[in-house]
């Protein structure tokens, strides 16, 4: 990883290819951040928690919910659909996977542990696209889903 820091703007610059860059800022008391990502974000929560001077514009990619070593997934045995405001997920019976819904732009909408065949997760009247997300033993798998 490189990083640049310009004392005449203030401005720190970090770029990297490796796709599981962190990068962790602290003791901004006293200055204001400005974060541009024009790649990819790893965040291994549900938001990039950043403070009331702080802006985020995003160019690029953001992961929330990113969990190192869990591989993305090119095939799902199992179904996701949705039913009016809920979704069911059909999984094989000795499954186990950790459901994260998010909005389109990354916002954790729910959380929820799934074991079992099939699963129903009512989603308190959401209406609209999302995306869930399974992360199993397997690795990951994202998909849309529609709301109404």
């Amino acid at each position: 990883m490189d990083s640049i820091i310009n004392s005449v703007s203030g401005v720190l610059t970090f770029s990297s290819t490796d796709p599981t860059l962190a990068i962790k800022i602290s003791d901004l008391t006293n200055s204001k951040l400005i974060l541009t990502n024009d790649g990819t974000i790893n965040v291994a929560s549900s938001s990039l928690g950043l403070g009331s001077g702080q802006t985020f514009t995003n160019n690029g990619t953001v992961n929330y919910d990113y969990v190192a070593g869990i591989k993305q997934l090119a095939d799902f045995s199992g179904k996701i659909y949705s039913n009016a405001n809920k979704i069911i997920v059909n999984m094989s019976a000795n499954e186990s996977a950790k459901l994260i819904l998010t909005d389109i732009t990354g916002r954790n909408m729910q959380t929820t542990n799934l074991q079992g065949e099939k699963s129903t997760i009512t989603t308190n009247n959401l209406k609209g696209i999302y995306i869930v997300r399974l992360l199993t033993s397997k690795g990951s798998y994202s998909q849309k889903i529609c709301l109404n």
